[in-house]
């Protein structure tokens, strides 16, 4: 799939989804440093910004070069437009969960 085509997300009443970019890194950031996300991670320890910017974001921008309808995905709340720090779906090929 190339840059420049999309496909449909899920929308409910409250949330929709996107794709990430590399303007999410404040939001990737902030969910990768709270040791309750974490802890099912890692053991709670936080990710530092440089492999946010250069690791993180790089592997869920990858997926969408590779992977047609499969990746990172972040959920926007609709009323306000912001991103939602603490939720992002991946859709992987066998299941779709919170985070895989």
């Amino acid at each position: 799939m190339g840059p420049g085509l999309t496909i449909a997300a899920p929308v409910t009443d409250r949330l929709m989804l996107r794709r990430f970019t590399e303007a999410d890194e404040d939001n990737l950031f902030e969910l990768n440093s709270d040791p309750e996300v974490m802890r099912f991670l890692n053991g709670g320890q936080p990710t530092p910004r440089a492999e946010v910017r250069t690791a993180i974001i790089p592997v869920f921008l990858g997926y969408y070069e590779r992977f047609e309808e499969f990746g990172f995905w972040a959920a926007v709340e609709i009323a306000t437009g912001q991103p939602d720090p603490g939720r992002y779906l991946r859709k992987c090929r066998a299941r779709c969960c919170r985070q895989c």
